[in-house]
């Protein structure tokens, strides 16, 4: 067995006789550099009696914050690591929860970088991504030289690794971080320059330097293979993807939007203006004041589909969400006089007193221009349960056909016949499924997009 650089290997050893230990466990502490502790006078016997002499570290409950940033740095060294507990697996009532916690910490804020990114990769200037600005010494003062968006692929080629190793190994979410890694795969394969060599690869220095297309490092194909051997790994052992099926029957709902008339009991949130052109619904917050919430009359069942068309009319800015299934958190109807005062805030609709799911499928904030994932949320809370593929393109001006299914706790959304979520609320970790409720198009202040021929159906 060839065991992986820069890795950690949770290995179980015997509860009772030594002879117990597995083949695979064996091998992968016989091949480790590092063998992490949770008492090592009880460990080395086991260790005697298989006859391995391997460096071992001391890692239990009293030093684990304390020594984790001793095991990062084996892992920036290139170490093999594995971790035992004096009898059964570690993490179950032993230490290593904390390491296995930093990793997941670090992953969670990793993917917050990813996506302020169009293209999925992480940049040189980690916490500001969108402008790299390398310097050069001119006397005793740093002059700015230049400024260029481009990815950093040493980085984002062991990032990329990280979040493969973290959903092989069970300790990242797929729902969260498959769409992710796959996406900055497919990315860091595109800079495989003519000579085979990884391109855009930063040089090591106390202060940044430029690099392009053509600067490569040994690290940078060290990390990139790395990340290759990852992505066989998850491709050997695929994700299960349940696709939703379906079969439409009568027409629940229909609304083409061709007259002021078709405005009629839908209610409108927040500084905004909902106009009748040309046979479409146009929605826009003049002077861009304020978010805006247009909430749809009639209340759809557990299971449903629901279709429409639209166009962007402001390709500089702008956010589309649509809220669905959305009820007061007493059971009450999203109008009754009970629940608070909205004006289009965000915070009134995923933290104050509604439950509901929400997508966000066209995302070009100033913040995170061109945003590359969809995502779907639940609230109460504002709780992220997937990140999806991207939604409409930021400089799209082509008029999309957008499909939402929700069957009963199984939901749906697609663009042009290209699915962007598929996830299902099984009713453990983020409580129980959200049922019937009301239908909302909300856009951010800075949005300008037109709707037509909103449609739904029931389904069985």
């Amino acid at each position: 067995m060839k065991l992986l650089t820069s890795h950690l290997y949770i290995v179980s050893t015997p509860i009772g006789n030594l002879d117990d230990l597995t083949f695979r466990a064996l091998d992968v502490l016989k091949n480790s550099d590092i063998i992490l502790c949770e008492d090592t006078r009880r460990s080395i016997k086991l260790l005697n009696y298989y006859k391995i002499k391997k460096k071992l570290v001391s890692y239990h409950k009293f030093n684990e914050k304390k020594k984790l940033s001793t095991i990062i740095e084996y892992f920036n060294e290139g170490k093999i690591l594995s971790l035992i507990s004096d009898v059964g697996t570690p993490l179950l009532s032993d230490p290593g929860k904390l390491l296995v916690d930093q990793f997941q910490k670090m992953a969670y804020r990793l993917l917050d970088l990813q996506e302020r990114t169009t293209d999925g990769l992480w940049r040189s200037n980690l916490l500001d991504p969108g402008i790299f600005a390398y310097l050069n010494r001119k006397g005793d003062k740093f002059i700015e030289t230049a400024k260029v968006d481009i990815p950093e692929n040493s980085g984002s080629a062991f990032f990329c690794y990280g979040f493969a190793w973290g959903i092989n190994n069970g300790l990242l979410e797929p729902s969260l971080f498959e769409k992710p890694m796959v996406k900055s795969w497919s990315e860091l394969i595109k800079h495989i320059n003519n000579e085979g060599r990884l391109g855009y690869v930063q040089p090591v220095g106390k202060d940044p330097k430029p690099y392009g297309a053509e600067s490569w490092q040994e690290f940078g194909t060290g990390a990139f293979l790395l990340a290759a051997s990852e992505y066989i790994n998850y491709l050997r052992n695929p994700i299960k993807k349940d696709s939703i099926s379906f079969t439409k029957e009568s027409l629940l709902y229909k609304n083409n939007f061709s007259s002021g008339d078709d405005l009629n009991s839908w209610v409108l949130e927040g500084d905004a203006k909902v106009i009748i052109i040309d046979k479409w619904l146009e929605m826009f917050s003049p002077d861009e004041k304020s978010h805006h919430v247009f909430w749809c009359p009639k209340e759809l069942p557990s299971s449903f589909m629901a279709e429409w068309e639209m166009q962007n009319l402001n390709i500089n800015a702008g956010l589309c969400i649509v809220f669905f299934s959305a009820k007061g958190i007493n059971g009450l109807d999203v109008m009754h006089p009970s629940q608070k005062k909205r004006f289009g805030v965000f915070n009134q609709y995923t933290k104050s007193d509604l439950n509901n799911y929400h997508i966000s499928y066209y995302t070009n904030n100033p913040k995170k221009p061109n945003r590359p994932f969809a995502h779907l949320r639940k609230n109460k809370g504002f709780t992220t349960v997937q990140y999806g593929e991207k939604g409409i393109d930021a400089n799209s001006k082509s008029v999309h056909k957008i499909r939402l299914v929700k069957k009963e706790n199984h939901i749906s959304m697609s663009i042009d016949d290209r699915e962007i979520i598929n996830w299902k609320d099984v009713g453990i970790k983020y409580g129980e499924p959200h049922e019937s409720g009301k239908f909302a198009f909300r856009q951010m202040q800075w949005s300008h997009f037109r709707y037509r021929n909103f449609k739904v159906w029931n389904i069985n």
